[in-house]
């Protein structure tokens, strides 16, 4: 498993960090255990995974939590890109 940190996108005159959490690899559960996890803890904005049940039960749980996202379908993977950032909690 390895967890990609890109740092400082310059958009504007603001600077913002935007993180990417890679689970491609990774299967349910433990694959949405920690896709959870990073988007709830470490604002983390970008997810890519190859699991089309966690793919299912990621959505499943983002739709429900109002979280609006993208998921763009790549030849091995799935990207999902957060437009929204979620509130924490459960």
């Amino acid at each position: 498993m390895t967890i990609a940190y890109k740092y400082m996108l310059k958009e504007r005159t603001l600077l913002a960090e935007v993180f990417q959490f890679d689970a491609i690899g990774l299967r349910c559960p433990l694959a949405f255990v920690l896709l959870k996890k990073h988007l709830l803890n470490h604002s983390t904005q970008k997810f890519l995974l190859d699991d089309k049940v966690t793919l299912y039960n990621f959505k499943q749980y983002m739709e429900k939590q109002h979280i609006d996202f993208d998921v763009f379908e790549h030849t091995s993977f799935y990207e999902i890109t957060i437009k929204t950032t979620p509130t924490h909690g459960s």
